[in-house]
């Protein structure tokens, strides 16, 4: 057996479920290829443990090179996700503290460090979930053009890719679907935490940006199933989104009828979990595929209408089992359960196109092939990507601003409406009663003017 160190680069410093399973399941892989991969995680910013009580510790990107010195890396991996982009959003990191989070390092600083110091680079199929457009376009046909094997997880990203027209790019699906060739059914737990995981349960999976309508849907479906006897789990799979916090907040809201847990979960616990229920039901990618591949029935409540979780549900062929709309959750409930589909052959298909993606890796392991060395494209770069971020990062904010402002300008124009419509109002009653005060001293004038002429008359004769 082979063994190469691999500086496997992806989103490892947060705790987001998908992520995790992709340096599991290529290590073992590889192993099945005859390759030992001693795999070194990189991420963004540092730190010590792996999330969801794993032990590997995670290396700051930006020390790549230094490390490359020290440990020779045979191959730069890019491990998958929907990272190809360059925006940047809030995350909840290791210190429970959130912060502006640059996922676009997972997969520039690779091609970077990879075409300066002459180290093979592969992607692991992420995706993309938009085009590259104006200078965005320019500069991922630099980062691009410098990746040896380039590997996506679905057709958007494939199409949005090949239309650079800089490489040869390849169609594979996300890795997460060879967890079963990871892990067998018998590897997985049968117990977490308490919770015999043969009895009838559905696990629910949410996040905290759903609108309170159409939280309060999902809560009445769960509380109709609790009542036909199926035990609810809320699942956190994001922790880096706040979902564990979530989840006690629906709790509450149901008298804490549904299951929850304290602490964070292990990938195992969370695998075996998802294996083993009854019915997924949720917005997570991975959640779905996770259950889905151990033979579970799934639907994707996609309220964030998610490209690649569509594409997902087309590619199964479960297309009624994806809904973005709570008010179709109920009708989709009732369908899958009352429907029995064979996902074996359609998973085949899938494995085997894993099968094709990992073999062309091996292969290039294998070669052990050595790029030459370019010029200087990691020191050229860095401050040019991090000026581009601040200035999207600073184009989003002045959106957000101005979408305030106009809210805020809205809101007073409205409210100006309001005033000047009462006031016009008052005006008109105003006028009203003028008219009528008028109308009832023309009325009355003569007779009080010819009042007062007999009464100065009288006073005179006097």
């Amino acid at each position: 057996m082979m063994s190469v160190n691999i500086a496997f680069s992806g989103v490892y410093d947060i705790d987001n479920y998908g992520d995790h399973l992709f340096p599991i399941v290529f290590k073992n892989a590889m192993k099945k290829r005859n390759i030992d991969c001693n795999l070194f995680l990189f991420s963004p910013t540092s730190r010590e443990k792996q999330g969801f009580n794993q032990e590997n510790k995670i290396y700051p990107l930006c020390d790549i090179a230094k490390l490359h010195e020290k440990y020779c890396f045979d191959a730069v991996v890019v491990g998958g996700g929907e990272i190809l982009h360059f925006h940047a959003f809030k995350h909840k990191m290791a210190n429970s503290e959130y912060s502006i989070y640059p996922i676009y390092n997972v997969w520039t600083i690779p091609s970077l460090f990879c075409e300066e110091y002459g180290v093979p680079l592969l992607w692991n199929n992420p995706g993309a979930p938009f085009k590259f457009e104006g200078i965005y376009e320019l500069l991922a046909k630099q980062m691009i053009s410098k990746v040896d094997y380039v590997s996506v997880r679905n057709k958007f990203t494939f199409n949005t890719i090949k239309s650079l027209e800089i490489c040869n790019v390849n169609l594979s699906v996300d890795t997460a679907f060879y967890l079963p060739k990871v892990l067998n059914k018998k590897d997985l737990l049968e117990e977490v935490r308490g919770l015999d995981l043969k009895n009838k349960y559905v696990v629910f999976h949410c996040n905290k940006l759903i609108s309170q309508e159409y939280l309060n849907i999902a809560i009445d479906e769960l509380l109709l199933l609790y009542q036909q006897g199926y035990k609810i789990i809320l699942l956190p799979l994001a922790y880096t989104n706040g979902d564990d916090d979530f989840a006690r907040k629906i709790n509450d809201m149901v008298s804490n009828k549904f299951i929850t847990f304290e602490g964070e979960l292990s990938i195992l616990e969370i695998i075996s979990i998802l294996a083993n229920t009854k019915l997924y039901i949720g917005v997570s990618f991975h959640g779905a595929i996770t259950s889905y591949v151990y033979g579970k029935k799934v639907i994707a409540f996609d309220f964030f209408s998610n490209k690649k979780t569509k594409d997902f549900f087309e590619l199964m062929g479960l297309e009624d089992n994806y809904i973005t709309d709570a008010n179709n959750l109920d009708e989709a409930i009732c369908n899958v359960l009352n429907t029995t589909y064979m996902y074996e052959e359609k998973h085949k298909e899938i494995i085997s196109l894993l099968d094709v993606h990992f073999d062309q890796v091996a292969s290039i392991l294998l070669e052990t092939k050595k790029k030459n060395k370019g010029h200087k494209f990691y020191e050229e770069f860095t401050d040019m990507l991090t000026a581009l971020s601040l200035e999207l990062q600073e184009s989003q904010e002045t959106i957000i601003n101005l979408t305030n402002e106009k809210n805020y300008n809205l809101l007073n124009w409205q409210k100006c409406s309001n005033e000047l419509i009462e006031m016009y109002n008052d005006l008109e009653k105003e006028r009203e009663k003028n008219k009528q005060l008028q109308e009832i001293i023309n009325y009355y004038k003569p007779v009080i003017d010819s009042k007062l002429i007999n009464a100065a008359i009288k006073l005179k004769k006097r």
